[in-house]
């Protein structure tokens, strides 16, 4: 997987189930950081190692609204449509 940044267990992702059961959620993490700057400099190069199929979503990853100013995420989003 490309701009793959490993397991992420923070305690967040660790929930109880109404059963009981442990549960984990959203814990295979991209690095973020590196993908958009990638998106920033060149969008081509996530085309193609990622493939159509799998950069849907590309902008909704949470780092985007954690990280990022509203002027960056409109930057993220002109290099995408470029």
């Amino acid at each position: 997987m490309p701009w793959w940044d490993g397991i992420d267990l923070n305690a967040g992702n660790v929930r109880r189930a109404l059963d009981g059961r442990l549960t984990l959620i959203d814990i295979f993490c991209m690095d973020g950081a590196s993908l958009y700057a990638q998106v920033l400099a060149d969008s081509r190069v996530v085309r193609e190692r990622m493939g159509e199929e799998h950069n849907r979503h590309l902008l909704d990853i949470p780092f985007i609204a954690r990280e990022s100013t509203p002027e960056e995420i409109e930057a993220l989003r002109r290099a995408w449509e470029r």
